[in-house]
């Protein structure tokens, strides 16, 4: 990478090498940032090109990743509220199908908080650099 590659990333009026290094890697860093959001998301990589670093990409990927987490919460909540009634059932009538049930929606409820987990870091890597 050139130094005139370099300064081309720098603010407007940026003549200090420095400063341009710094506001290049801010940009570079903002990109991986957006790429690591697109993949939790699902969102195509392609879709945020260096052409994208702008603050609306960090907003847009903001904005999707409440909705993601969002989605994922309501999801939580169905999931406790029907492994809470197949407790219940099971208390009732002990079958073997509904204890297979039961482990089935606790893996999910496990993936579902693995996910959130995910989106939340992505959200306040995304926040960070919005700032």
């Amino acid at each position: 990478m050139g130094l005139a590659s370099i300064r081309q990333y720098g603010a407007v009026g940026d003549t200090n090498l420095e400063q341009s290094i710094v506001s290049y890697l801010r940009i570079k860093h903002s990109i991986l940032i957006l790429a690591a959001v697109a993949t939790c998301t699902g969102l195509s990589p392609a879709s945020y090109s260096s052409d994208d670093r702008s603050l609306d990409a960090l907003r847009d990927a903001r904005n999707e990743l409440l909705r993601k987490q969002d989605d994922l919460r309501k999801e939580e909540d169905s999931l406790k509220r029907e492994i809470d009634s197949l407790k219940d059932e099971l208390r009732d009538r002990n079958e073997p199908a509904l204890d297979d049930q039961l482990k089935d929606k606790k893996y999910r409820l496990d993936q579902v908080e693995a996910e959130i987990d995910k989106t939340q870091d992505a959200l306040r890597d995304v926040e960070r650099n919005i700032r």
